[in-house]
């Protein structure tokens, strides 16, 4: 876990080098120091490393939750205020009005729910609170190695005995593995994150992919409905009542004449084809000398069949 290079903080925490120092049997005291130096040394460099990369993500963390809350707060905060800032000005004299549409407060708000994403999928606060914890933990861990390893040296005869020696690398062996546990379970809690993260996120972008799809396929279809095309049956009940049982049916629309015939010898009269939408339909004919003109306004829905009744007046 030593930090190479100059005193930056390295990307990883990387294993010592050369490792632990050698033991010299002549030279008991020394060597007891070197292990010492050696476990403190492991200990202090994972804390700083933890203390210092905490920060990167600290600011992170403040910064998106304070922008997203802040976000959140003007998406609220915005259509009142344009409902008291418009008459202001206009009392004011200003030619110019604040739009009062609620999609500005929706961006707000999804640019909010945007950074807690980014939040959550890089986990900044969730690494800060983690590196955090991890170096209290380191800290705790080395004040208590201390004051055993200062227990077990208050009790040291002159010279020491093996067992004396032997508790005190015992000592030292808990602490180092203590450490490297501590660190181990921080990344055990990283890797569990990172893949959970991973995880909702495949599935959210699969579930956005899968309604993307739902509307474009029902506004696809919705297309189709809108082009197909309908039809009119028209009754008109008084045709015989038309000079030579005969009368005129025109249809019209938005795109000009869609229809046009004269009908002669039946009550009723159809036309396909009529694209959806709304129409016009004008009957004329001879009733007893006199012009008789209907009217009627149509509206035509794709794939049905509109049905009129009619009846031609004198």
């Amino acid at each position: 876990m030593s930090l190479t290079g100059n005193n930056a903080t390295p990307k990883n925490i990387q294993a010592e080098k050369p490792g632990i120092p050698p033991w010299n049997p002549a030279d008991v005291a020394n060597s007891l120091q070197g292990i010492l130096i050696y476990v403190e040394n492991e200990a202090t460099k994972a804390i700083g490393w933890y203390w210092t990369r905490k920060q990167s993500k600290a600011r992170l963390s403040q910064f998106i939750r304070f922008s997203a809350f802040t976000l959140t707060a003007l998406g609220g905060i915005f259509p009142i205020a344009v409902l008291m800032m418009n008459p202001l000005m206009k009392s004011l004299g200003a030619h110019y009005q604040v739009p009062e549409s609620g999609l500005v407060s929706s961006l707000f708000v999804g640019i909010a729910a945007a950074l807690y994403g980014l939040d959550k999928a890089f986990g900044y606060s969730s690494g800060w609170t983690r590196y955090v914890l991890t170096a209290t933990i380191l800290e705790k861990t080395l004040g208590e190695f201390r004051i055993q390893w200062l227990l077990l040296m208050a009790k040291l005869t002159s010279p020491p005995t093996p067992d004396q020696i032997q508790d005190l690398l015992k000592c030292a062996q808990d602490f180092r593995a203590a450490v490297g546990a501590a660190v181990l379970q921080e990344t055990k809690d990283w890797v569990t994150e990172f893949q959970n993260n991973l995880l909702e996120l495949e599935r959210d972008t699969r579930a956005q992919l899968e309604t993307l799809r739902t509307k474009v396929e029902k506004s696809i279809q919705t297309k189709a409905e809108e082009t197909r095309t309908g039809a009119i049956e028209l009754s008109v009940s008084s045709a015989e009542d038309a000079a030579g049982f005969r009368y005129d049916v025109l249809l019209e629309g938005e795109a000009g004449v869609a229809a046009r015939e004269t009908v002669t010898g039946t009550k009723s009269w159809a036309v396909t084809g009529i694209a959806p939408g709304q129409y016009r339909l004008t009957l004329t004919a001879k009733v007893r000398g006199q012009d008789s003109v209907v009217r009627k306004i149509v509206i035509v829905k794709p794939g049905e069949v509109t049905e009129i009744a009619a009846k031609l007046q004198e």
